[in-house]
This record gives C-alpha cells, structure tokens and sequence, in this order.
C-alpha cells in the first residue's frame, strides 16, 4: 500500500470514526493474573485520558478457542484450534480527532512496561478498527550483535526493550556528565554455588554449510521510494559496544543508551525532541561492559540498565530510582567473558531473568528472579565455541521460550530448548557462515515458525536458516553484506508485511539494508554510510513521523549515529550494455527524432562512439560503433549543423583533436571530421562562446593546461583553435555566464593542482544555494568528496564545502532526484564500483550518502529519464567492464 493510499484511508478513518479496540493475544496455557492485568490497564486510562481528548469506556479479559485468520500487517494468518485469551480496550475519540494513531503508538509503547507480563508472551499484538489495521511503529533492538524479536511477527514487541534512563547530573565534564558510585557497588558472588549442566558430549551438529546458497546480487535490488536515512551524529563514552533505545524517563520521547567497552561505562542520551539529544550522563558499570539491554528487572514501572562485563565476568544492574537516576550498581557473577545479555521471563513467574552468552568458556548463564532485583546462583548450559550472541525466542511454538547462540569459533549456531523448571535441553547445533557474531530469531516467510538470521564477522555475509519444524532447519542461505558485519536485525523498514534485514558493518562503517521480497528472496542490499566501525543497531521511529529510522553504536568514533528515515530515492541494480573498449564517458539525447532518449558511449580503448537506441520501456539496442579520433574521453550529443539532428562531438586524448559525426538520419553517422586542439583534450564542450548564433567547441587539454576554443566559421566547419592557459592538468570543462554580465565565461577543473580556474568572459555549475548566482561544484578524485564553492559574485568564490562520497569520484552529475525542489548529488566511484547519492536537505546540507553497485570502474555518470515514467534514471559508462550500465529509479 503506497503512503498516498494509507493517508486517504487514514484521513477517512479520522473523519468517520468514534471508537476503536486494541487487542492483546496471549497463548491461554500461561498463568496469567486476570484482575492484575486489568487493574494495570486500568491505570493507563488515566495516564492516556490527561493527554488525549478520549475515555476508555471497557477493558475485558475472556477467552477464544478458535480463530480462523486474523489480519496482521496487511497479511492473513491463518490460525487454527488455538486457545487464546483476549484482552480489549475500546477507546472512544471525538469525532474528527486528530490524535488517534498518535495515542495508538503511545498506548502500545507504554503497555509493556504497565502489564506485569513479558512481551515474550505476546504471541499476537495488533489495532483494530472497521477492518482497519493501523500499522503501528514498533521497537526493534538489536543489543550487541543480538536482535530479539517475538517468533511469531516482526510486528511484536522485542524481548529486550531496553529502556534507559537519564540520570542525574553529578560530577560535569565539558559535554557529559559522569555519575561515580563504583566505590559504593554490591557484589554478589555466586559463582562457587552455581550449577552447571554439562551437554556438550550429547549434543548435535547439524552441517548444512556444504549445501548452503548464496545469494550475490539480484536483478531488482532497491529500496521504495519511502526509505532514504539521513546521518546525525552524538559523542559517548570510550568505544561503544552495544546500544539500547527505549523512552527512560517517561516523556514519550525514545532515548538512547549505549555500554562503553572503553571507559567502564553506559552513556544515556535524552530524547529532547526534533531528532536532537541532550549531552551524554554517564554511570559506571563493570569492566569492559560489552552488552546492554534496558528492562523494568523489579517490576515498579521504572527501566533498568543491564550490562555484560566482558572483562569482569560478570553482570551489572542499575536500578532506576526515579527522576531519571541509578542507584549504583549491583553485580552478579556469570560465566567466563559475558559477550552478550538479554532480559526474559524463561520460567513464566512474571519476573524478567538474565541471561548472558559467555565467550570464554562456550557456556550460557542463567540468573533466575527470585524478585526485589535479586537474583538465584548462575545456572550454566554448555554451547558450541566462543558465543558471542543470543537471543531468546519460542523456536517451536510450545509456549516456552528457548535459547539460541551465535556461535564465533565453531560457526554455528546452537539451540537450547527449554524443558521447563529452569532447565534446558542439550544443544542442537546448525553451520552458519564464518565467525558468526550477531543472530536475530524472526519469522522471515509467514510460515509462523521463527527463522535464525546471523550476521558473519569472518565471511561478510548473513546467514538465513528457515525454521523446517520439528527443531530442524533448512540449509543456510547466504546473502553478502557490508565488510565485517557485527551486528543484524530483523524488521519490516517498507511496511509491506514482510520482515527486511539490516546490518552494522564495521569494516566499511556502514549499514547494509536487504528488503524482503518474498519467498525467502532479498534484494540486493543498498548501504548507507555511519559512523566509524559501528558494532551495534537498533531500529525504532525516533521522531514519530510513522518511519523507522535506524541507530547505531560507532566503537571506532565513541559516538552513536542516527539515520533519520526521510523518504526519497532509491534506484534498482544495473541493467549491464556491452560496448566498446575501455567506455569513460556517456552521452543521452534523441538521436533518431522517436521522442525517447538514446545513448552514445566514448569508447577510449577502441577509439569509437557506440550508439544504443533506446527501444521503450527502458531496453535499449546496438545501432552501431563509429571511428573517432584517438583515445576519445569526452562525448557531446547537440545539432552542431542546425538540420534538427543530434550530431556527436568527442574529445580525442591522444589524437589532439575533436571529431564531429554528422547525423544522416535514423541513428547513422557520417564518418568524422576531425579539427586540432591543443595537446590532450579530456573534455569538451559546444556552446555559442562569441554570440553569433553558431555554436563553437570549447576543449580541455590536460597536456597543455590550457583550453581551446574553435570558431564556428558556418556551415558546420571551424577555426583554428584559440588556447588560453589554465590550471595543472585540466580534467573538466564548462562554459556558463558567471559573474551575470551577459558573456560566457569558462571554469576548469585542475586535477592536477586541486583547483579551478576561471576564465572571465573568457566539475559542474549550477546555482546550489538559490541566490541567484551559479556556483562550482567538483568531484575530487584524490580526497574521495565532492566540493562546492559557492559564488560571491565579482567572480570570486568561497572555500569550497566538501562532502564525502566515498573513494575515487571519477565524475558527477547535479539533479532533483526525489522532486523536492532541492539539488541533489551523484558521483561515479571508479575504484569501489558504484554512484553515490547525496539528498539535499536544504541551506547546504545533504543526508547520509547510499551507495548503488556499478558495473566496473565506472568513468561518467548521467542522469535522465529514460523510460518515461517521469523519475530520474542513473547511467554509468564501466570502463573495466566494457559496458554500461542503467539504474532505474523506483
């Protein structure tokens, strides 16, 4: 359903309701205080009947034995014989209220910390209304290479929650605020009483991985037109590890918390509103605190703080006291090098228990509740080599919640079912991908069986294990992501009801985004880039504008980034044209007078032009391979004969010379007329320099740094060229009207002495900041950016502005991707193979750059509509791979 659509459904929903239900699906074998539940629920109506222009007029508990199908995230499920018991809240808003999906959100965000239940219990959660389904924002987390997320839907709440708090301000530094209460933490030692249950010698390996597929690139790889992020960055403590996102203090805002490895401590960043965050407080935990997870651990409605301390072998609990403090810390011993912690009811006493991976000694802990914050002696589970992630999840429907561990030494992932009583099975493991370090449990194919997905540090990949039933599973599949992903997640971003994947890759520092297209298939993935080595994501609606926006925790940058869900563009995988040798630039326009744009390619390898017609709906055919000069590097496609047909202009390297092919008709060329320029000409240009009416040729010559330009004399033929000096090594040229004095004047760009020139009445130029005055902007291949200088009239320009785009921009092109009325940016990157899209966001500003796969080396970019469904296409010329390439906006 496009946005348009659910905004009419919605404004019709707003106008015409008065009432609406929530309903609240537990499986009825749990234990579950009825009158608690309602006495609780209760207690949100007055909280909510403050804020919103509403009354709650019914809140009922009773029981369904039999549901045939129910609508979930726009899909039905199909459920047959299960006893439920089903909680609704009618709530009645006025008639035109504004206010509905904003109270929905809010009353869904705030049940869970309310109702003395785990989510892990909720096996459905959905809003009902005249067969409307509100698709509400729900909060996924990743804590430290961990996702945990409810089998059934990715619509459900995760098992960690991780609410922080912000604390009290104590002792102030320059930007943060640092709690000492260290001297005054309890520990607990438990370890010499621990028990520990030994099943390595039974458990079972599964191997798929000789029949594991993997999935490289797919023909349509894109994002909707609904999901572009922007980039916002905010300083913590020393090398954060993990992160947790949760509303700590009650304000309805989502704030972030983070465990420092580094420096011994969390950081909370407030939520204060329009995407910005207070300075940083921070509160000593254990050493090298590598997990966090954020739960209500002594049920008084306040969210807790939770670390695993990696060089402590330990877990730290900071009780939230109210008004946005921590008591100090409380410490509890677990196994060898805790890697990883979430927070789960296992026994169904409605009270959350702990649990950690334990990296140095393959093991699980298991802190049971036993209530007040305190907790039972460790009970430990044996798994397979070094787990460094978990996650809790019913992994065969049976009502208890079980245990799953990625496993980094034996590249696996184990399976620990739980047997009741606080006991689990031996393990049953499964091959995954090299080094695995990250797992989420979710339904991938609404088979409503939970699927294990595991991000591989050592193989770049994620790895996906289809739930077959019966505790089995598929073999993996593999898709390839980001280098050294550490972190993954799994969540509907597109809001088509199906679950994406998304990855923190620390190697590349970036996220990698795979949209789910059904059938277990994915695109390929877009990545977007972060800051430096983000270890650990989390995704949730930070700005409640119904996008999900992705976060992540940078060890290399001690900072969190967030990458605000803006909506915008989004292009598909290249659809590959061979050419001739060694493509470098590419030219569009109507050759052949059919009202669709064709496409001229410089072939330098084999001194031709090569001509593509374009045949509709996007494909394109050969017309044929035209001798030019020597080495052409530069292509223009203009009437240069004034007989209303396209002509082609190349700029020769090695020749010194420009060629003109005339267009006879129907896409067919005469053979050239060459004309001398000066030595080493990478660019050209055809405009009417002396305005007379004919347009004249203006060249780059790299070899002479200098530019040439040649008269039109009439009749299609031209003069001598006329040089002037320039930079080193001029590389681009153009020819516009830059001080607005009526005459044209030429811009160089200087490769080699990193500047441009300007020849007065002797890159790109176009005004980027509306002020009426055209402005510079260079794709600067040594320093991986783009650069804008903007115009101070009088000829003079500022310092330039650069921005990133990633290594070895080879060319750029300037255009309105997303038809927001603002310029945007796309570079072609020829070492790393791809474009780069940079969004404007207004006054100079752009949004975190996303990245596309070319074909290789790509040498020239061009931006045009090709096949006319009025959205801006991307197409490359692939020097290596002798090819170009086309990416169609979707």
């Amino acid at each position: 359903m496009t946005r348009n659509k659910e905004e009419k459904i919605e404004n019709e929903f707003f106008d015409n309701s008065i009432s609406s239900s929530f309903y609240f699906y537990y499986n009825s074998s749990l234990s579950i205080n009825q009158s608690l539940v309602i006495t609780n629920l209760n207690e949100i109506t007055k909280q909510f009947s403050k804020y919103y222009s509403l009354s709650i007029n019914t809140i009922r508990i009773f029981s369904v034995k039999f549901i045939q199908s129910i609508v979930l995230n726009k899909r039905k499920r199909q459920i047959e014989e299960i006893n439920l018991f089903l909680i609704q809240c009618e709530i009645k808003y006025p008639k035109r209220c504004n206010r509905i999906k904003l109270c929905h959100d809010r009353f869904i965000s705030h049940i869970f910390q309310i109702i003395n239940l785990s989510p892990k219990q909720l096996s459905f959660l959905f809003s009902f209304n005249y067969q409307f389904t509100i698709n509400i924002p729900m909060i996924f987390l990743s804590i430290n290479q961990t996702s945990f997320l409810s089998p059934m839907t990715t619509n459900t709440v995760s098992t960690t929650v991780t609410t922080a708090t912000t604390s009290t301000t104590v002792t102030t530094a320059t930007t943060s605020t640092t709690v000492t209460t260290a001297t005054t933490s309890t520990t607990v030692t438990t370890a010499t009483t621990s028990t520990t249950v030994t099943t390595t010698t039974t458990s079972t390996t599964v191997t798929t991985t000789t029949t594991s597929t993997t999935v490289t690139t797919a023909t349509t790889a894109a994002l909707p037109t609904d999901l572009y992020f922007s980039f916002l960055s905010f300083t913590t403590g020393t090398s954060p590890r993990s992160l947790a996102v949760m509303d700590i203090n009650d304000d309805n805002q989502s704030d972030i918390i983070t465990a420092n490895y580094g420096s011994n401590t969390v950081s909370v960043l407030r939520n204060t509103g329009n995407n910005a965050f207070a300075s940083q407080v921070i509160f000593p935990v254990g050493t090298n605190p590598q997990s966090v997870a954020v739960l209500d651990i002594n049920l008084d409605n306040r969210p807790d703080i939770i670390t695993a301390n990696y060089g402590a072998n330990t877990v730290s609990i900071l009780r939230n006291t109210g008004n946005a403090t921590f008591s100090p810390q409380v410490i509890f011993a677990v196994g060898t090098n805790p890697y990883s912690v979430a927070v789960m009811d296992v026994n169904f006493d409605n009270k959350p228990d702990i649990i950690t991976a334990n990296f140095g000694d393959s093991t699980v802990s298991l802190l049971v509740n036993t209530g007040n914050a305190t907790f039972a002696s460790e009970i430990i589970f044996a798994t397979h080599m070094g787990p460094r992630a978990l996650a809790v999840s019913d992994i065969n429907n049976d009502g208890k919640v079980d245990i799953i561990t990625a496993n980094y030494g034996a590249n696996t992932v184990s399976i620990l079912l739980n047997q009741g009583n606080n006991t689990f099975a031996s393990q049953i493991a499964f091959a995954t991908g090299a080094a695995p370090v990250s797992v989420a449990v979710v339904d991938i194919n609404s088979d409503n069986q939970p699927d294990i997905t595991t991000a591989n540090s050592g193989a770049n990949t994620v790895s996906i294990l289809l739930n077959q039933g019966g505790n089995t599973f598929a073999s993996q599949v593999i898709y390839i992501t980001g280098a050294n992903p550490q972190s993954v997640i799994v969540a509907d971003l597109d809001d088509d009801g199906a679950p994406d994947i998304i990855t923190s890759n620390f190697g590349d520092s970036t996220v990698s985004i795979f949209l789910n297209k059904g059938n277990t298939t994915f695109v390929s993935p877009v990545n977007f880039v972060t800051g430096i080595s983000p270890q650990s994501v989390a995704i949730i609606d930070m700005n409640s504008d119904n996008r999900l926006d992705i976060i992540t925790a940078n060890s290399g940058a001690n900072s969190v980034s967030l990458l605000r869900n803006t909506g915008s563009a989004i292009f598909s995988s290249q659809i590959i044209y061979a050419t001739g040798a060694g493509p470098v630039a590419v030219a569009v326009a109507d050759l052949d007078s059919d009202e669709k744009p064709d496409i001229v390619t410089a072939n330098s390898g084999g001194n031709t032009v090569s001509v593509f017609r374009n045949n509709g709906e996007g494909t394109f055919s050969l017309q044929g391979t035209f001798t030019t000069g020597n080495s052409p590097r530069s292509v223009v496609i203009i009437d240069i004969d004034d007989n209303n047909k396209s002509d082609i202009i190349a700029a020769n390297y090695y020749g010194n010379s420009v060629s003109i092919l005339h267009n006879i008709g129907n896409a067919t060329f005469s053979s050239q007329v060459a004309y001398t320029t000066g030595t080493g000409p990478v660019s050209v240009v055809v405009i009417d320099v002396n305005s007379d009416n004919k347009l004249d040729i203006v060249t780059a010559n790299y070899g002479a740094n200098s530019v040439s330009i040649l008269y039109n004399t009439g009749n299609a033929t031209f003069s001598a060229p006329v040089s002037f000096g320039v930079g080193t090594y001029p590389y681009s040229v153009v020819v516009v009207d830059i001080n607005s004095d009526n005459r044209l004047d030429i811009i160089t760009a200087n490769y080699g002495s990193a500047t441009v020139s300007l020849l007065v009445n002797i890159a790109v130029i176009v005004d980027m900041n509306y002020d009426g005055h055209p402005d510079i902007v260079t794709a600067n291949y040594g320093a991986g950016t783009v650069g804008i200088l903007l115009n101070q009239d009088n000829s003079t320009f500022a310092s330039q502005i650069a921005f990133a785009v990633g290594s070895n921009p080879q060319s750029l092109a300037i255009v309105d991707v997303n038809f927001d009325n603002k310029l945007d940016i796309i570079t072609a990157n020829s070492v790393p193979n791809t474009v780069n899209l940079l969004l404007s966001l207004g006054n100079l500003t752009f949004s975190s750059r996303s990245t596309f796969a070319t074909g290789r080396n790509p040498s020239s970019v061009a931006v045009i509509d090709v096949n006319f469904d009025n959205k801006p296409d991307i197409i490359t010329t692939n020097f290596v791979g002798n090819s170009f390439g086309i990416s169609f906006h979707y």
